[in-house]
């Protein structure tokens, strides 16, 4: 009974380390303005992953296999080998169909099926076609993809923009 005890006093401690590393202690952090974060933060527990508030309570079972922070009310989760994504309240908003996934921006998030990339919108629809061998999330209207081998850009339309000059519509 008392080895059971240390071993689970042990993993409280490696629990706690973990979440040391990832900023799950950072719940209530504050921002440059003073004012705390007010977005779930991602929690490990085990080997599995929820989201903390801002006094450190559980707000989303710890039940994802990863997890990462919220952008624009969403974060991306892991669910058996599959991603999708949750609101800030826990629910399930983009079924987790895809194998792999990034941050939502300018109301867009990079998502990986059937091993390319394309962008989906906050409703889950695919608002870009899954065509690209990369992609990485938007910033100030553009997100870098890979087609090819060959490294541009695309805007929240679909142009894409690569680095010769060339310019087509998808």
């Amino acid at each position: 009974m008392e080895r059971e005890v240390r071993n689970m006093k042990k993993k409280d401690s490696k629990d706690k380390e973990r979440n040391d590393e990832c900023g799950s202690t950072k719940c209530g952090a504050k921002v440059a303005s003073g004012k705390k974060v007010s977005v779930p933060i991602p929690y490990r527990k085990g080997e599995k992953w929820g989201f903390c508030n801002r006094e450190r309570k559980i707000v989303v079972s710890t039940v994802y296999d990863s997890a990462l922070p919220f952008s624009e009310g969403f974060a991306p989760v892991n669910l058996k080998k599959r991603w999708g994504f949750i609101d800030t309240k826990g629910n399930l908003a983009v079924p987790a169909i895809y194998d792999g996934a990034g941050f939502f921006s300018d109301g867009l998030a990079p998502v990986e099926l059937n091993g390319k990339w394309g962008f989906i919108d906050t409703k889950g629809n695919m608002a870009i076609p899954a065509v690209y061998d990369h992609a990485r999330f938007f910033s100030e209207g553009l997100a870098r993809v890979k087609l090819n081998g060959k490294w541009g850009f695309i805007d929240t339309k679909g142009t894409q923009y690569w680095e010769d000059g060339l310019e087509f519509v998808a």
